[in-house]
């Protein structure tokens, strides 16, 4: 696992960062809003432009795994917002397989970068396959080879829902993969579970967050956990905390590296906003 965003970014570096991520998405609802906006009001008599034709889904490039990070990073980077990437069932076979790989870096990276390109697909088959690695609830014995299925995780964030009635759908199976019956056994995997599903709607993983937050502190260790003690909690605590804060419409202002108590004190105003935001958090925070 995974226990500092430097080694993570070390190991990733074709990950894009949140703030590029969320700016696409930004630019997409900005683009969605000025077409809106252009519209003739009804009945207002104006000619209506012909519809501008769909972007083009972008093709995989054949050396999409033996390429440069840079040059990854470059290729992903440029995908216009909603054109995503076209695939082809080999193709979506060679993706999958991709994920469960191995737990060497160059596997883990390829990893990462399969779950890049499934997220970054508008192929309905996509999200299913990042759900299917995530519920086979893979433990690695390397400590960095959580990266794909973290990676995985984030992917989801904003793909639509799978019309399959005989599955629960995306959001669902991402909050069973963080607060449900089996939770997913690797921490950090389960703490971007539990993040996209918040991102996604789900309020009810917050008190999990939280508890993840406050983890290691005297506060925490009289939590009812449910996952075993690890040494190395930074990454998880911090994520968690961006995406608590990012339900409260704020960038995040929580350290793991303060000592406990302030880290307990951060975590129960924490709790206190979110509270005060409709969601709803046990009266032990």
């Amino acid at each position: 696992m995974l226990g500092a965003v430097t080694r993570r970014a070390r190991l990733c570096p074709a990950v894009p960062p949140d703030a590029r991520r969320a700016a696409r998405r930004a630019a997409l609802a900005l683009t969605a809003g000025l077409l809106a906006g252009c519209a003739a009001p009804p009945g207002g008599g104006a000619d209506v432009p012909p519809a501008a034709p769909a972007t083009p889904s972008a093709p995989l490039p054949a050396d999409w795994d033996a390429r440069s990070p840079e040059a990854f990073e470059r290729w992903y980077t440029s995908l216009a917002p909603g054109a995503g990437v076209a695939l082809e069932e080999a193709e979506l076979r060679e993706l999958r397989a991709a994920l469960d790989a191995g737990e060497t870096v160059d596997e883990v990276l390829r990893g990462v970068r399969a779950a890049l390109v499934l997220g970054a697909s508008r192929d309905p088959r996509a999200p299913g396959l990042l759900l299917e690695r995530l519920e086979l609830r893979v433990r690695p014995e390397a400590r960095h080879a959580d990266a794909a299925d973290v990676v995985a995780a984030a992917a989801l964030v904003d793909v639509p829902e799978v019309d399959a009635p005989e599955r629960p759908d995306v959001t669902e199976r991402l909050a069973e993969l963080a607060i449900g019956d089996r939770p997913h056994p690797d921490l950090e995997v389960r703490v971007e579970c539990a993040a996209t599903a918040l991102a996604r709607g789900r309020d009810d993983v917050a008190p999990f967050l939280l508890a993840v937050m406050r983890d290691l502190t005297l506060a925490g260790r009289a939590d009812d956990k449910d996952w075993p003690y690890q040494e190395t909690m930074a990454w998880a605590k911090s994520r968690a905390a961006r995406a608590l804060f990012a339900r409260l419409g704020r960038t995040s202002t929580f350290s793991p590296d303060v000592g406990y108590a302030e880290q307990e004190r951060r975590v129960a105003a924490l709790a206190g906003e979110l509270r005060a935001a409709g969601v709803a958090v046990p009266a032990s925070f």
